[in-house]
């Protein structure tokens, strides 16, 4: 039988996050039983084992292996947050995602951090390397990678230890132990994205949907909207009400599309849509501005700079032709859509554009530039952090060096995912605008430019998931819930290429995290426009955000807005036009 070791080793025991539990604020050591079994024992050889669960639900643990093949299986039990205990135990055919780092120690330990959707976990870990990287259904990272990364860990001994994230693709019969004492949702398995995305199940899936919708929904929508005191915020007409809830469940990143997958197909990265009157142009990869950390991650996540597509807005009355340098002391928007990491595009004729327009029309910018950026794919996980962000360097190395912008004139502008597209941005000019300098037409300083955000989505940990929080409690917003669905898979797939914990502590990707390592300095960033919707998930994100970089540039260069009773992302909808004119006077002030 396998050895089983009942400690956990020095280097874990004081080292942060994992001595932290979120939902009892005591130290995370509970006992659990491991079970293993060698493949040619019949038997369960039963072990107390000792287990870290750090502050985001990871589980840690250590176990030695002799023999190729090891089933691992583990129970843990959590203490009540009050008395009294549920206790439930069921079994069912379960598929779901789950997120694993694996770190190998000197040929002698294997670490499994994995999200721990489920109490009870039984799968296959095939050691040796080709059987690992064959049998195991593996997303994200290519068998090269995995092969490398296993030989390296091994080669390399104990003082160097390596982390690498992937998803396993759990198919098999198991039992789930259920004690989540009152902690409702937070060991449910995941379910797995797009699984009726093909036909006939998809046309099936949606016509009991739009039945549902019809026939239920739309009913209760009507007796729910038509009361005033029933409406979630007094403010909100009948048509806003009503529609707010529509969108909730059918727009693309509604529970509906989770399932069957968006209803409309955008452009994309890969090709220029032939669509007449449309102003664009093919942005040449610029691998030779990946320095520091983000080169390193590029490397990690096995994403490479690629060509792609990149569009021109003119402002109403002016017809510019494409990449005409501009006038002196001109001023251009370099916008960055939103969508949820997943969805939407930078062409003119989709929704998203209408953003860049209206912000264009109240700005002293003649034209507007819009990138085509890869979105994240989730079935399976493509395209991680920093993808995108390589994307938008190459949108802005174009501007600057090609077209010939004064970096002090590109005005950046963002919303929902896209603001966080945009401080990656600003972050890596800033971090890295000495090297750049060399590179690019950047001076050796940060550029005092100008960014609008709005909406952003700027903590794509749980940091502002609390009680009483915006995230939890403005369920009346379109936005689902961040926990679940489409939300939680595309925090997943932008993330997935680093070790669990990521999204709680880097800066590019959650710079507004309230967690106490994330330290995110603002010191250098442009003058900032932010705006959240006062009735949308993402307002308390962008409380902190203005706070943190109120701090670092200045109460004077940062301003801050709150629509009132406003949804997120109200910009792009027809029944916010009044709350939306007020926010564009107010850039357009801010521009001035």
């Amino acid at each position: 039988m396998l050895p089983v070791t009942t400690s956990i080793p020095a280097e874990q025991e004081s080292g942060s996050p994992y001595v932290k539990n979120a939902w009892h604020g005591s130290p995370a050591r509970y006992q659990a039983r491991l079970e293993t079994v060698s493949p040619t024992a019949r038997e369960w050889n039963t072990t107390e084992h000792n287990m870290v669960v750090d502050k985001w639900g990871h589980m840690i643990c250590q176990t030695t292996w002799r023999e190729a093949i090891v089933i691992t299986r583990y129970h843990l039990t959590l203490p009540p947050p009050c008395p009294g205990r549920l206790r439930s135990r069921f079994r069912k055919w379960t598929t779901a995602y789950f997120t694993f780092t694996i770190t190998l120690w000197d040929n002698a330990y294997l670490y499994l951090s994995g999200a721990s959707q489920c109490t009870f976990l039984c799968m296959e870990l095939h050691l040796d390397t080709m059987q690992f990287v064959s049998r195991l259904s593996l997303y994200g990272h290519p068998p090269h990678v995995l092969t490398r990364f296993i030989k390296a860990a091994i080669t390399n001994g104990t003082e160097n230890h390596h982390n690498l994230v992937f998803d396993v693709l759990l198919r098999r019969r198991c039992v789930i132990y259920n004690d989540m004492n009152g902690i409702d949702g937070s060991y449910s398995s995941i379910k797995m994205v797009y699984e009726l995305r093909r036909q006939p199940f998809r046309g099936i899936y949606i016509t009991i949907q739009l039945l549902q919708t019809y026939l239920i929904r739309m009913p209760i929508w009507v007796l729910l909207s038509l009361p005033k005191f029933l409406r979630p915020r007094p403010s909100w007409s009948v048509f806003k009400t009503f529609n707010t809830n529509y969108a909730r469940v059918w727009s693309d990143i509604g529970p509906i599309a989770a399932r069957v997958g968006p209803s409309e197909k955008w452009p994309d990265y890969r090709a220029i849509p032939d669509t007449p009157g449309i102003k664009s142009i093919w942005l040449e990869p610029t691998p030779q501005l990946l320095i520091g950390d983000v080169a390193r991650w590029a490397e990690e996540a096995d994403v490479r700079p690629t060509r792609i597509p990149g569009y021109w807005y003119d402002k109403e009355g002016t017809d510019t032709p494409v990449g005409t340098p501009p006038e002196a002391g001109e001023k251009v928007i370099l916008y960055l859509h939103g969508g949820c990491f997943i969805a939407q595009s930078a062409h003119p004729d989709n929704m998203m554009g209408h953003c860049l327009r209206e912000v264009l029309r109240h700005s002293p910018a003649k034209r507007g530039f819009a990138v085509e950026h890869r979105l994240v794919g989730l079935a399976p996980y493509t395209n991680p952090f920093p993808a995108a962000l390589l994307d938008n360097l190459a949108g802005y190395y174009y501007l600057v060096d090609i077209v010939g912008y004064a970096p002090d004139n590109i005005i950046f502008l963002g919303d929902s995912a896209g603001g966080a597209h945009v401080l990656a941005l600003a972050r890596y000019i800033v971090d890295n605008i000495t090297e750049l300098s060399t590179l690019m037409r950047l001076p050796q300083t940060p550029p005092s430019n100008s960014m609008i955000l709005l909406s952003p989505w700027c903590d794509l940990g749980t940091s502002h998931e609390t009680p009483g929080s915006s995230a939890l409690t403005f369920t009346f917003d379109f936005l689902p819930d961040l926990r679940s669905g489409l939300m939680r898979a595309a925090r997943l797939g932008y993330a997935h290429a680093f070790p669990p914990g990521a999204a709680e502590t880097n800066p590019y990707i959650s710079p507004a995290s309230r967690h106490p390592d994330c330290h995110a300095s603002f010191k250098g960033f442009p003058r900032t426009f932010i705006d959240v919707g006062g009735a949308e998930r993402f307002r308390d994100m962008g409380y902190t955000l203005a706070d943190k970089m109120r701090k670092d540039l200045g109460a004077e260069n940062v301003v801050f807005r709150e629509g009132t009773d406003a949804v997120h992302c109200y910009i792009h909808s027809p029944l916010e036009t009044e709350e939306a004119a007020k926010m564009l006077k107010a850039v357009e002030a801010f521009l001035e």
